[in-house]
């Protein structure tokens, strides 16, 4: 098996830039104004067509209503959605839930001195075949020369919030790479958790009745294991399709259901992705793949070890992982026909960074 290590030149940066940066350009948009803070409860008027929100006011507890021609839940994995509907009279959506019980740890540490400026991102991957607990370590630099160091592990493998045992675990997984680089690396931040990894999915498009001038998108419609880095992909495709069926159909009667039937289409590439490998470990939580899954998923496995050799696999992988191409271009001849003839070079025994950063990070050698 190819050693499981990834290595990209991603752009990294923390949340709190991210967040940042996007409510800088928020405020710079003279078409956007921001409603007083409060949480939106409830959705006005009837099961036909939404006319605006109930928002509370989370201090004082008083309620007021916002009037809107259209109305978007982008509230995320928490949205009450579905509450909303039941209130207006509607039927609540079917869900789906795939859990593989990931727990996540994470700190952010100070690069050690003498870091190259162009270190690359770091990912040493689980092994979804294996029967045991799948377990992983990220690397990622970001801004002001520090690196967000991410652990992994499934049910019966998950690793530690105490500080002591982050290396530890990161150099227990596939490859001690991470574990031996953060080693030699100062803390900023202490270890931090979450649970929330499941995959859940609302089926909204399917509902017999959908009221006009409402969407619901994003996480708000279905949520991804974050290690898979989807989510912030499909919730931007899901807001282009609601860009492009306003500027199609506008507000008129049933608008709205088309629209919401277009974004439930930009979820089912990521979904299919996390599910079909989440389902795959030990104790995981959700309905057993069907054999035409296991057939897709067995070709991926066989795509993924001749994507490190053959460029054209590797660009027909990448392209559709990282939501940029369509799904269907793993399937496409070329891929196909280097996929099945497979790799040709012998597996790494060690990441493939350059002779430079290898010594950096394993200075023992």
């Amino acid at each position: 098996m190819a050693l499981p290590c990834i290595l990209g030149s991603n752009l990294g940066f923390s949340r709190d830039l991210l967040d940042w940066v996007v409510r800088k350009e928020v405020l710079a948009n003279d078409q956007i104004t921001l409603a007083p803070p409060g949480r939106a409860v409830a959705l006005l008027d009837n099961p036909t067509r939404v006319t605006g929100v109930r928002i509370r006011d989370e201090i004082s507890g008083r309620e007021t209503e916002l009037q809107a021609d259209f109305v978007v839940d982008a509230t995320g994995r928490t949205s009450q959605a579905s509450r909303w509907l039941a209130n207006l009279g509607l039927t609540t959506p079917a869900e789906e839930t795939v859990d593989s019980g990931l727990t996540y740890a994470t700190k952010i540490l100070q690069a050690p001195k003498g870091t190259p400026t162009d270190f690359p991102l770091i990912n040493v991957q689980a092994d979804h075949l294996a029967a045991r607990p799948g377990q992983s370590a990220t690397l990622i630099p970001i801004e002001n020369r520090r690196w967000l160091v991410t652990l992994s592990g499934t049910r019966g493998g998950e690793p530690s919030t105490e500080a002591s045992r982050f290396i530890d675990f990161a150099r227990g997984v596939r490859h001690p790479i991470v574990g031996d680089l953060i080693a030699r690396a100062r803390p900023d931040t202490p270890v931090y958790g979450s649970h929330s990894t499941a995959n859940r999915r609302r089926y909204f498009e399917r509902l017999p009745h959908w009221p006009d001038g409402f969407i619901v998108l994003g996480d708000a419609v279905a949520t991804y294991n974050p290690i898979y880095g989807h989510g912030m992909s499909v919730a931007a495709r899901s807001a282009l399709a609601l860009h492009r069926g306003l500027a199609r159909h506008g507000m008129h009667t049933g608008a709205a259901r088309r629209i919401q039937r277009t974004i439930a289409g930009t979820t089912q590439g990521a979904w299919t992705t996390a599910t079909n490998l989440d389902v795959l470990y030990p104790h995981a939580i959700g309905t057993p793949p069907t054999v035409a899954a296991r057939l897709l998923q067995r070709y991926v496995d066989r795509l993924v070890k001749a994507a490190s050799d053959r460029p054209a696999v590797a660009a027909a992988f990448y392209g559709a992982f990282a939501l940029s191409k369509p799904m269907a271009q793993r399937l496409s001849p070329k891929a196909a026909l280097a996929t099945l003839l497979g790799h040709t070079r012998p597996a790494l025994a060690d990441p493939p960074l350059s002779d430079e950063l290898l010594l950096f990070a394993r200075p023992s050698l």
